[in-house]
């Protein structure tokens, strides 16, 4: 491997090089400048913009303990997936929006046997979340969970 080569230079020699720069505005030496105000560009209307990724995740509220509580006391095991032995991992994709409310409910993996709209069913059931925030702001945010049906 060929090492680099290091050429010095002399601190008298002076590099010379002109940049050009197209500011779009002509000033001239009478040209006085007044305050520069920079204004904010204006926050993207995240009216209707569903976050993915959030600074603070939208939660069940009283979080995942409560959650776990609410699963175990609602959530019934389907006859169906019972006598047929079905167990797994149902995941679900939903919306939380600002005020806490669970819309856009969709199975996204199914185990069958009832156990999909049994998990539906209990997060449709769940009391409003505790919305999401971003920059302190609540905001609309999916979110996809993972409810577990195990026979004992």
């Amino acid at each position: 491997m060929k090492q680099p080569q290091i050429i010095e230079i002399p601190d008298e020699e002076e590099i010379e090089e002109e940049i050009e720069i197209d500011l779009d505005v002509e000033i001239t030496e009478e040209t006085e400048v007044e305050d520069i105000i920079f204004e904010e560009e204006p926050e993207e209307e995240s009216a209707d913009k569903i976050f993915l990724v959030v600074e603070e995740d939208a939660e069940f509220p009283g979080g995942r303990e409560a959650w776990t509580k609410f699963l175990n006391k609602n959530l019934k095991y389907p006859k169906q997936a019972k006598r047929m032995g079905v167990e797994g991992n149902v995941y679900l994709s939903f919306i939380v929006d600002r005020t806490g409310t669970i819309s856009d409910i969709s199975v996204i993996r199914e185990v069958g046997g009832g156990c999909d709209e049994e998990a539906v069913r209990v997060l449709e059931k769940s009391p409003k979340w505790t919305p999401g925030k971003q920059r302190g702001k609540a905001v609309i945010q999916r979110m996809t969970i993972r409810i577990i049906f195990r026979l004992k």
